[in-house]
């Protein structure tokens, strides 16, 4: 599946340079109406655009996420994940 060939090649980059892919994943814009109301871009609740919410819908999955894991104790960007949404 595309989402988890995406979910491998962002957590081999995360592992060649955490600090660049952390930062690119941590960008956000203020989304316009069309991205906002696009059926497959993801955008925050406040209307920010993301990397991650770009790549959801360009994955196009309706029943998987990429998502983001992060470690409990220090909020750190530990890498990549699946999550199956519903």
């Amino acid at each position: 599946m595309l989402i988890d060939r995406v979910v491998d090649f962002l957590n081999e980059a995360f592992l060649q340079d955490r600090d660049t892919v952390d930062r690119m994943f941590h960008i956000e814009v203020e989304a316009d109406q069309e991205a906002i109301e696009h059926p497959h871009i993801q955008v925050t609740m406040d209307h920010k655009l993301r990397l991650i919410g770009l790549l959801n819908g360009l994955i196009g999955d309706t029943d998987n996420r990429l998502a983001m894991k992060f470690d409990d104790k220090t909020k750190e960007l530990v890498g990549f994940c699946v999550v199956t949404v519903g």
